[in-house]
């Protein structure tokens, strides 16, 4: 089994990272579980919901300042977000990952005493006030999932003040020969992922460059495949305003665009595990997808081109002279940015910056496949 630290998990950008997708592939080829201590777990959804509330905060403050600065500015009502419905939605994407392990009962109080008594993983220097019983009880669930397992168990920190660097801390070597007894073999500290990697798979290599990744017809088609997903369409419709009162959609016109933007530097880092390498990625897109909207009547319609940005995490199959061979969607943002273009009539749009197209009332032309890599991909529908 594989146990990661809080450091560790939110360092693989969960729910759906590239190192949580290599980390999946990683589980499935070697049949490692991934893991999160309870203290983990909780301590990660803590996080996120500072994070969600902040992010908030700092949105109301911006709007309140536009709307002093430009006090005729036209905008939509958005209502403030679903903080708990957030933090919901985080915990169920990651025990679709992670297995949850619960704390030991005995740990809460070992940990207080060890903290008390400045002993190891718990903080040890003498000065100030003592700390680390988080750390305590984490390692000891740890420990107990290794016991009562009995697998090699692979556990993933980078707190060098409370369990080491290259290695543990002599302590803790000797903790684990008294619990684990002749089983001590089988817990693996690894001081990060990176160490993980090299201990359970061949790697990394940077042979992929990421233009190349981004180009690749097998991504392109990964991506614009997970673009016709029910998810996006509904963000995109709400986000857009194409609701009840304001315009129906009618049609949903087959036909995407695709272009990469804000790439990530380098290459592209690939592991070998067992027969089979990988190397997970996750560019931004511009993405353009039509609509056709009813606004009351048969006869009263009018199509929008909406294009928007979104972020995916793909996984690859490398085969052995370093092409890529298959690609796949792991994860995705939501969708921003959106920007509407109306096509054939002059209705206004609620909810996006919108254009007047100069085609007048002529139906929208098929989005096809220009000189600068956008993907055409005209046969994809949504029914």
């Amino acid at each position: 089994m594989i146990i990661l630290d809080t450091n560790q998990l939110e360092r693989s950008q969960p729910p759906d990272g590239p190192l949580i997708a290599m980390l999946q592939a990683l589980g499935k080829q070697t049949g490692h579980q991934l893991w999160l201590p309870e203290l983990v777990f909780e301590e990660h959804l803590a996080h996120y919901r500072r994070d969600v509330e902040g992010a908030s905060a700092r949105c109301q403050t911006a709007e309140s300042e536009l709307i002093r600065l430009i006090p005729d500015l036209r905008r939509q009502e958005q209502l403030l977000p679903d903080v708990d419905g957030a933090v919901e939605d985080r915990s169920q994407r990651l025990q679709r990952v992670f297995q949850i392990r619960p704390t030991p009962d005995d740990a809460a109080r070992e940990a207080l005493l060890r903290e008390a008594r400045r002993k190891p993983p718990a903080k040890t220097s003498q000065d100030g006030q003592g700390s680390g019983a988080r750390d305590v009880a984490i390692w000891l669930t740890a420990i107990s999932a290794c016991q009562e397992s009995t697998e090699q168990t692979y556990f993933v920190a980078t707190d060098i003040n409370a369990f080491g660097k290259e290695n543990l801390k002599p302590e803790l070597v000797e903790e684990l020969q008294l619990r684990l007894g002749a089983d001590a073999n089988m817990f693996h500290y690894c001081y990060g992922l990176d160490v993980l990697l090299s201990q359970l798979a061949t790697g990394p290599s940077g042979d992929v460059s990421i233009d190349v990744v981004v180009n690749d017809v097998r991504v392109k088609a990964a991506v614009a495949s997970s673009l016709f997903d029910h998810a996006v369409t509904s963000q995109l419709i709400s986000s857009a305003g194409l609701l009840p009162g304001v315009g129906i959609v009618s049609v949903i016109i087959p036909g995407l665009s695709i272009q990469a933007i804000n790439k990530p530097a380098g290459a592209v880092l690939a592991y070998r595990v067992g027969e089979t390498t990988w190397a997970p990625a996750r560019p931004s897109w511009l993405a353009t997808r039509r609509f056709m909207v009813e606004s009351g009547s048969w006869d009263d319609r009018y199509a929008v081109e909406l294009t928007f940005t979104i972020t995916t995490t793909v996984m690859m199959q490398i085969n052995d002279v370093g092409n890529i061979v298959n690609a796949e969607v792991t994860g995705r943002s939501g969708v921003s940015r959106i920007r509407g273009v109306r096509i054939n009539r002059d209705v206004a749009l609620y909810g996006v910056q919108l254009e007047e197209d100069d085609e007048g009332a002529a139906p929208p032309e098929p989005i096809t496949e220009s000189d600068d890599g956008i993907l055409d991909l005209n046969s994809q529908d949504d029914s």
